[in-house]
């Protein structure tokens, strides 16, 4: 099945998937799970090269760390905000809410609402 998710979803889901990620789960739903975890790491090491990319481009290297000047934000902003737009193809299969319900994750709300575009009901 494949998956189309903007870059702002991954970068939300990213976090949820290194909490489940930590949590014991039947031999099936691990091995989905860290298939799903390699291909949105492979999107995500992309994306955070662009990221790097947007904030060289704009900032200003000090004491080790960059910032982004205030005539700088607004371009910066509408730039990075286009590139969370983009979307990007996952090739994966849902997992069911039962499947991580079984096991030691505890997720919150939110943490589900990041990444109900992987989960069936």
């Amino acid at each position: 099945m494949t998956l189309i998710v903007s870059l702002k979803e991954l970068v939300h889901a990213k976090n949820v998937f290194v909490k489940l990620s930590q949590s014991s789960f039947d031999i099936k739903t691990a091995y989905k799970l860290s298939r799903l975890i390699l291909v949105l790491n492979t999107e995500y090491s992309k994306f955070d090269e662009f990221r790097i990319k947007l904030v060289e481009k704009y900032g200003t290297l000090q004491d080790s760390k960059y910032i982004i000047k205030d005539e700088n934000q607004e371009i910066f902003n509408s730039e990075f905000e286009s590139l969370l737009s983009e979307e990007v193809e996952i090739n994966t299969t849902k997992f069911k809410i039962s499947d991580l319900e079984k096991h030691d994750c505890v997720l919150t709300p939110v943490d589900i609402f990041a990444i109900e575009k992987f989960i069936e009901d």
